[in-house]
């Protein structure tokens, strides 16, 4: 079966694959590739909390975009809803938009003005307009969502960055790029009003996601998360929290194998 980005393999066993890209230009431009990368993995399921590398606090100063000033929770006022719904659901390119601009760069001014007209983004005054520049250019149609890994990753990678969905064991390895200036975008769920204590995220500003993109900002000297979380329905400045390491890591581990985005500088 492929789940929109993802092969998954059942009972056939598997033990090699083969890559291969077709190029298209338009008679006067053609796309170079630089990367193709694939990610394999087995199954993981979390067994118990990780032991932190951190010795003291380290917060990387990653700028904050919430995902809901681009469209309410109610799924009124959505910017461009025809990719994918609007803000309500883009956290994904919401978290790569700030991602990109940590490391200054992203759409600029002028792409951010040249895009077409809606009612919403200019009623707002087109403010994070570098998340919509990422919704409509994540956005895969045949899923119907801009959630798709890949085409993140790609999007980032046209900025020049090195980009590439991959699958971690645990928050320590996580802990490895932040030590080196490099948030991490991480996929995960949960539920705080379910009966199970252990599909719980204290801490959320929404009750409950089946899968969502966040950014690891940094880690508490006790190897707690620090995060921009896009899901902060009242606006920018509520978007970075702290999030409990035993919970954050079961929940990331279980729900999305430990995936995440890693967009750092070409080296």
């Amino acid at each position: 079966m492929v789940y929109t980005d993802t092969f998954v393999a059942g009972a056939v066993a598997v033990d090699a694959y083969q890559l291969h890209a077709q190029l298209v230009g338009d008679g006067h431009r053609s796309p170079s590739v630089y990367q193709i990368a694939a990610q394999t993995a087995d199954s993981q399921t979390w067994a118990s909390v990780s032991h932190t590398t951190m010795t003291s606090d380290i917060d990387l100063p990653v700028p904050m975009f919430s995902q809901y000033v681009h469209g309410k929770q109610d799924g009124s006022e959505a910017e461009y809803p025809a990719f994918g719904g609007g803000g309500e659901a883009w956290c994904s390119p919401t978290a790569v938009a700030m991602v990109l601009k940590y490391f200054h760069t992203g759409p600029t001014a002028q792409d951010i003005h040249a895009l077409p007209l809606d009612q919403w983004f200019d009623a707002h005054g087109r403010v994070d307009g570098e998340v919509d520049v990422a919704a409509i250019h994540t956005y895969d149609e045949a899923y119907g969502g801009t959630g798709n890994w890949p085409f993140n990753t790609a999007y980032a990678a046209s900025f020049g960055l090195d980009t590439s969905v991959r699958v971690f064991s645990s928050l320590s390895d996580v802990e490895t790029f932040i030590k080196h200036g490099v948030p991490v975008v991480i996929s995960l769920a949960w539920n705080n009003e379910d009966s199970d204590p252990n599909n719980d995220l204290p801490g959320a500003s929404i009750p409950k996601s089946g899968g969502h993109l966040l950014v690891v900002r940094g880690f508490t000297a006790t190897g707690d998360v620090i995060a921009n979380d896009p899901a902060a329905p009242m606006g920018d400045a509520y978007v970075r929290h702290i999030y409990p390491r035993v919970d954050f890591e079961r929940q990331w581990v279980n729900s999305s194998n430990g995936t995440v985005y890693v967009i750092q500088p070409l080296h």
